[in-house]
């Protein structure tokens, strides 16, 4: 029998193999498990690919992993994508989300700044004419293509009840209610948030799906007027309290346009 110094000298090629691949196994796992950390850290999701290349060589050993390697690393892998995946998706639900936001408010706002100056509009008749489109969707169509539709170019639409309601290129949408005083616009990141089971402004709006927006005093606002007047507690309190959740879009106005980690979204 040889001594393990002769062992560690010339060494038994079978031995020194079978440690070679143990110790590659080992390094494979903690790489798959290290890429996962990256992927999950957006400050070191960029380096997922070079780390991945540079671990090709360590992953073509001619030694196959056993079926019980095979099962506990997809089970880490399950067990970390589980944790993982839905902060990603939510994530990147807010991002896009104040992304299509901004832009719908910059379009709007000149929109119907425009409609103004072209109809000599003053703020305090701004809504001369909103009361004959009163719960008539064929009219406020009309009244759309008319006016501000001429500014804000749409890709579909639909009659919803006695709303309308548009589609977006960038993939988000738009209906418009119409009552005797105001006109409001029901925002939604996707166009799919805009659901056509809903009656008015009060049961559509909830803060994640879908977004309140009003014409008031000549402006194109977020929320309603009456909220503009709320510090940003107030409107926290109310977007996480009401049924309604109109506070909500003047709360990330307030923000910045941005979600903050305390904003209730879910």
């Amino acid at each position: 029998m040889k001594k393990l110094s002769e062992l560690r000298g010339g060494g038994t090629p079978r031995l020194i193999r079978g440690q070679e691949v143990r110790r590659s196994r080992r390094r494979s796992i903690y790489v798959i498990l290290n890429l996962f950390q990256d992927l999950n850290n957006s400050r070191t999701r960029g380096r997922v690919v070079e780390k991945t290349l540079h671990a090709y060589p360590s992953l073509k050993s001619k030694a196959a992993f056993t079926l019980a390697e095979v099962l506990i690393t997809l089970g880490i892998i399950g067990v970390v994508a589980s944790l993982t995946m839905p902060a990603m998706m939510q994530s990147y639900q807010k991002r896009t989300a104040t992304v299509r936001f901004q832009k719908f408010y910059s379009i709007m706002s000149q929109a119907v700044s425009k409609w103004e100056n072209d109809n000599g509009y003053l703020p305090e008749d701004v809504n001369i004419g909103f009361a004959e489109l009163d719960h008539n969707s064929n009219k406020v169509m009309q009244w759309w293509i008319q006016n501000l539709g001429k500014e804000v170019k749409t890709v579909s639409s639909y009659k919803n009840g006695s709303d309308v309601c548009y589609g977006l290129a960038d993939g988000s949408g738009f209906c418009v209610i119409v009552n005797r005083t105001a006109m409001h616009f029901i925002f939604c990141p996707e166009a799919k948030g805009c659901s056509d089971k809903y009656e008015g402004v009060n049961s559509v709006v909830d803060g994640k799906n879908s977004f309140l927006f009003s014409i008031e005093g000549g402006k194109f606002i977020s929320s309603y007027k009456g909220f503009h007047t709320y510090t940003r507690d107030e409107l926290l309190d109310d977007c996480k309290i009401s049924f309604h959740k109109h506070a909500c879009t003047r709360l990330i106005e307030v923000d910045g346009w941005q979600i903050k980690d305390d904003y209730p979204w879910r």
